[in-house]
């Protein structure tokens, strides 16, 4: 179960105050194997096609051609498998997307303010694998990057709570007075 707001709150300062090498040293990698590759191989290719499907799909297509979530479901549920093994850091920014993309869509086709809610947190929690797992300066700025902006997107769904919204307007501000990633 994902921690509420106000328990994470200052969870993000904790990672982004840790230097990269200590962040680093404290996750357990092991080396992908000639199965793992094989393995990603065919969920990227798996994910690729769905992606193929979103971007060129139009109302006039048949029902089979749709793309369909339960495809997402099996590219997310593939790449978990391979991250609780590996912890790695490609994966976790997989992850973080496709449940942003979970997210964004459930925000526009439904009035479910606690899915979205979930799935923005749940692509939160991936930025912070992957700001944990950064080996570089590059990949730990972009992954906070998201994680402010994940939490912009919460504070400005109206679907969701205000007392969650008002959490992440807050993690959100305390993320940019570090970052200044929006400029007064």
């Amino acid at each position: 179960m994902l921690p509420s707001f106000d328990e994470a709150e200052g969870s993000v300062d904790n990672y982004v105050n840790r230097s990269i090498y200590e962040l680093y040293s404290t996750v357990n990698q092991t080396a992908l194997s000639y199965y793992d590759l094989k393995v990603i191989d065919e969920v990227q290719s798996t994910e690729d096609d769905f992606l193929f499907k979103i971007k060129n799909w139009t109302k006039d297509d048949d029902w089979d051609s749709v793309p369909k979530s339960l495809e997402l479901d099996t590219v997310i549920y593939a790449w978990e498998d391979l991250f609780v093994s590996h912890g790695n850091l490609m994966i976790s920014q997989r992850l973080s997307n496709n449940y942003q993309r979970y997210a964004v869509e459930y925000s526009y086709q439904t009035e479910n303010g606690d899915a979205v809610l979930y799935y923005y947190c749940k692509s939160i929690y991936y930025d912070l694998q992957t700001i944990m797992l950064s080996d570089n300066d590059l990949d730990y700025y972009n992954a906070v990057k998201r994680v402010f902006y994940r939490y912009n997107d919460i504070a400005s769904c109206d679907l969701i709570n205000s007392d969650y919204r008002d959490s992440a307007e807050k993690m959100r501000d305390s993320i940019n007075n570090k970052y200044h990633f929006i400029k007064d």
